[in-house]
């Protein structure tokens, strides 16, 4: 596999990934559980 061919399939499991938590955000009527799984301010440091 080619490197081009690699980030491109990066990329859509990347998007897939990012639809599939906003889904799960948005239909996760308990934020704080929301946050106990992916808590994002710990890995990026917001």
């Amino acid at each position: 596999m080619d490197s081009k061919k690699k980030l491109q399939l990066g990329c859509f499991i990347y998007i897939i990934f990012g639809i599939v938590i906003t889904y799960l955000y948005f239909t996760q009527t308990d934020a704080d559980l929301f946050r106990k799984y992916f808590d994002w301010s710990d890995l990026f440091n917001f």
